[in-house]
């Protein structure tokens, strides 16, 4: 909700009032006869306090609006943790398994053996990459590298079959070295994503524990919950 000030004349007549009171609490009644010597120095001191006033009233919507920036901002930085923790946990998982594809022996491969989508969760990353540390930023980009250079071999190989007539590792297809080799960086690079995201999204936006989850949907015991 916008802050809502009082007025000038209420404050400049609060704190007249507040100044003759501890006066006249401290010095008695006033004499009129040596009030006039003050006369300049009250003048001064209520236009520096209504000035004062005036500069934190003027700048209230400039702070205010600050906030909602800043809530507004945090709420879609929790949000974009969040999708790209679940995406690259999947992500992991699946280089994982094309990494250790790559390293079995088998006659024919084709270009969907070299599948492995973009989540489009990282492209949403890449266009937010102020809001990550500089070591994740590095690692993101490794992710989308390793991510087009697998499709180039995909589109390269089109619908031609590669074939790896004996298990020597050494008359490999370059292709599938490469794949091997791509896949294990992507692998890693997400997994490092996800571990240096997870402690920051549990700060933000912390996960309930188990009795908590319980009493939410259930209500406490002997609690009736209205449905």
């Amino acid at each position: 909700m916008k802050p809502n000030l009082p007025g000038l004349p209420t404050i400049s007549a609060l704190m007249l009032t507040a100044v003759l009171t501890v006066w006249l609490g401290l010095w008695g009644a006033v004499d009129l006869s040596k009030l006039e010597k003050w006369q300049t120095l009250m003048t001064g001191f209520v236009a520096l306090i209504a000035a004062g006033i005036a500069y934190r009233g003027a700048t209230a919507k400039v702070r205010y609006d600050r906030e909602v920036a800043d809530r507004d901002e945090m709420r879609r930085k929790v949000a974009l943790f969040l999708k790209l923790e679940v995406a690259l946990t999947q992500l992991y998982e699946k280089a994982r398994i094309l990494n250790n594809r790559f390293a079995v022996h088998r006659l024919g491969w084709e270009a969907a053996d070299f599948a492995l989508d973009e989540p489009p969760e990282l492209e949403e990353a890449w266009a937010r990459l102020d809001v990550f540390p500089r070591h994740v930023i590095a690692e993101i980009r490794n992710m989308r590298d390793g991510l087009r250079r697998l499709g180039a071999i995909k589109l390269e190989l089109g619908s031609d079959t590669l074939t790896w007539a004996n298990g020597d590792y050494g008359n490999r297809p370059w292709q599938i070295e490469l794949g091997h080799s791509l896949a294990g960086s992507i692998w890693h690079a997400a997994e490092l994503v996800v571990k240096e995201l997870r402690p920051v999204v549990d700060e933000l936006a912390p996960e309930l524990d188990h009795e908590q989850k319980m009493i939410k949907i259930y209500g406490r015991p002997g609690e009736e919950i209205p449905f």
